[in-house]
């Protein structure tokens, strides 16, 4: 290729001496840029990049003042992909100006010609097309296969000769064809990654229709899913009710459910499902729906991920033939099946590819998920499953076996039902003294002095806590001040009234005065009066003899503030009768009043034995009365949704075992006859399958 007529005239006449030095020095330079350019050309960088490096090496070698690219888009016409002052070389530019130029580009792109185009030149018209700058313009095509697929334009300075302006465009025209190198190896790259891509769609496709299972077919899309997509995690979560719950995580054979990360996932894969749009999220929320912020936000701060896509899976919706419009557009509002979850950690771009290959997958999830879970939900699925898979039991060689089994399996179930055993329905509770009383705050006010501690006998109005409260005393203070002022306009007004040195009307207004002070004095008085009773309130005592049974009672309370209502003693007395106090789970309720008719005695009385679980060995026995069982159920933290039951006990027979303590922890079992061994086995099973499934049969 020629490069040597580019300098030998740029920036003066072709007629002028030039420095043999200088123009050495320049080819060089010259030849250095191109062979940059075609380095470039063979690299494997972005279109952007390219024309940016490129373009910036053309006008150097070309010492020019500006250029651009302008490639080809597909419905769209020329489109600028890059350039250097092009903004400078249009100061005063009109809206035909403008058209001049684009008709001037277009001929260069329609007809694939090189161009020469001096300053201000062009026939006159708006149709016609030419330069409206002071510059000379260099075009020259980039063809690739034979197309034009750009222009590449350079902005030079008009005063050299015709010869070094030939030499521009030659030079352009020898760039252009590097470009055009660049464009055929890039397509070719395109091409190779599209069949790559091709056959790890192939791949992944076969992969997740391979499967009926909606729990394979889930890990699979998480795994071969994360793998094509190229992303940090994937993620995917099936429609149960009215809610999504995680099913499979690329990367994990099995998870944790009740995981924070997984449960929070969860609540945004709801939220995502009930709204029925897809959530792209890189930060910004400030078009998020409340519930899908609160939700993203919570999983974000929880597992720190950059960007989180959630695209909802909708069921494919039924063929329906375009005469019935009605029934087309009800068929038309697809299902939601679950959603699935793209995830990239460190990075919070998504290029084109990134979403083009996301949507690629989520089509196919859709599809897949779809038809395992329609399989899976075909009547007795599960079951026919299994007994496919089973088939090989009723072969020749295993057939012997296989009775045997099935034999022994009948005469199990036989001996289930029909073998009874003694059946007994079991519940916990505690040891506790009939009498005892809790200690309960009547005035507001801070501890200053505790006089009783944990384990300590008292007797009935003994002092057990000194309360101090500043606000109390500080009104009664003032009360029996107003009191006093109140007195002494009393006696003022008495005086008055009685002296007879003044007028009537004075005397009448004295009289009048105090019998108003009198009013007052006692108001205050009654008012003082409560106060009073309430500040003896502040020396807490105790209500029965007993012991004090809270734990640490003296730490617990010294310099505590109190309220109205506080618990701050529960007090128990040791040396009376003894209680049991149960807490039946109300689910086993029933079989125990089943029982009751066949096994109460004259007083209404159930025979019940109980252990302590401190002494499992040793069994007692007490009574129940069917008056001490509750007649509504509450939720203990301990026990559940339970009844409270009461049972009385031989106080003598326990003590000859163990010194009765507050609160000792026991078991105890309520005979409830004879039931089949197998519902005495399995009852508490038979009693969820009646509620969940039977319930109304």
């Amino acid at each position: 290729m020629s490069t040597q007529q580019p300098p030998a005239g740029h920036n003066r006449g072709d007629d002028n001496p030039v420095n043999p030095q200088a123009v050495e020095e320049t080819k060089r330079q010259i030849r250095t840029l191109v062979s940059e350019i075609e380095e470039l050309s063979r690299q494997e960088v972005e279109p952007a990049a390219f024309y940016g490096e490129f373009l910036q090496r053309v006008i150097t070698a070309l010492a020019a003042v500006g250029g651009a690219v302008w490639t080809v888009k597909k419905g769209a016409g020329l489109e600028l992909a890059y350039q250097i002052n092009i903004r400078n070389m249009f100061p005063d530019a009109t809206d035909e100006d403008q058209q001049r130029h684009s008709k001037l580009l277009y001929r260069c792109l329609r007809n694939g010609e090189q161009l020469l185009v001096p300053p201000f030149s062009g026939a006159e018209g708006d149709d016609d097309a030419g330069n409206p700058t002071s510059y000379l313009l260099v075009l020259a095509p980039i063809m690739q296969n034979g197309e034009t697929q750009g222009v590449i334009e350079i902005f030079q300075r008009p005063s050299a000769g015709p010869a070094s302006q030939r030499g521009y465009l030659k030079f352009l025209v020898e760039m252009s064809q590097k470009a055009g190198d660049y464009l055929r190896a890039h397509r070719l790259r395109e091409l190779s990654d599209w069949q790559t891509m091709y056959s790890e769609v192939e791949h992944f496709a076969r992969g997740v229709h391979g499967s009926l299972d909606p729990r394979t077919t889930a890990y699979t899309i998480a795994n071969e899913g994360r793998r094509l997509i190229g992303c940090d995690r994937v993620s995917v979560a099936i429609r149960k009710g009215r809610k999504c719950q995680v099913e499979a995580v690329s990367g994990q054979d099995s998870m944790d459910t009740r995981a924070n990360s997984v449960m929070l996932l969860s609540k945004l894969a709801t939220a995502v499902m009930r709204s029925g749009e897809p959530l792209w999220y890189t930060g910004d929320d400030s078009e998020l729906p409340p519930q899908i912020e609160d939700a993203i936000h919570n999983y974000v701060d929880e597992t720190h991920t950059k960007t989180v896509i959630v695209l909802p899976l909708m069921k494919p919706s039924d063929y329906v033939p375009d005469g019935d419009e009605a029934k087309r557009l009800q068929e038309e509002k697809e299902e939601v099946i679950g959603t699935l979850i793209v995830e990239q950690i460190e990075d919070n771009r998504a290029p084109e590819e990134f979403t083009q290959t996301v949507d690629l997958v989520c089509q196919h999830s859709c599809s897949a998920m779809a038809n395992a879970m329609t399989h899976n939900r075909l009547f007795l699925m599960p079951v026919w499953r299994s007994i496919g898979n089973m088939a090989w039991v009723l072969q020749a060689r295993t057939l012997p076996k296989t009775l045997a089994i099935a034999a022994a399996v009948i005469g199990f179930i036989l001996f289930t039902i029909f073998f009874p055993k003694d059946f007994y329905m079991t519940a916990d509770g505690k040891l506790e003294p009939k009498e005892q009383r809790a200690v309960i705050v009547g005035v507001p006010g801070d501890v200053v002095e505790v006089h009783k501690d944990t384990g300590d006998a008292v007797k009935a109005n003994e002092k057990l806590l000194t309360l101090e409260n500043i606000e109390l005393n500080e009104k009664i203070i003032g009360i029996n001040g107003e009191i006093s002022k109140l007195k002494q306009l009393l006696e003022i007004a008495n005086r008055q009234k009685n002296n007879r040195n003044l007028d009537p009307q004075t005397k009448t207004r004295a009289r009048v005065d105090a019998v108003s002070h009198e009013m007052d004095i006692k108001l205050k008085t009654l008012e003082r009066d409560e106060l009073e009773r309430q500040k003896s309130k502040l020396e807490v005592l105790s209500p029965i003899d007993g012991v004090i049974l809270d734990f640490k009672a003296k730490e617990l309370l010294q310099d505590r503030p109190l309220n109205r209502g506080d618990q701050v003693f529960r007090i128990a007395n040791p040396d009376g009768e003894w209680e049991l106090d149960v807490k039946m789970e109300e689910d086993r309720l029933g079989n125990l009043i089943d029982a009751a008719e066949d096994h109460v005695d004259d007083t209404g009385n159930m025979q019940v034995e109980y252990i302590l679980k401190s002494d499992p060995e040793n069994k007692l026995e007490g009574l129940l009365n069917l008056k001490d069982i509750g007649d509504r159920a509450q939720t203990y933290e301990e026990h559940g949704h339970a009844v409270r039951m009461l049972v009385e006990i031989d106080e003598e027979k326990l003590r000859e075992f163990h010194q009765p303590k507050s609160g000792t922890e026991i078991t105890v079992k309520v005979y409830c006859g004879k039931k089949p061994i197998g519902y005495v086995w399995f009852h508490e099973l038979f009693g969820f399958l009646r509620q969940k499934f039977f319930l109304y049969m």
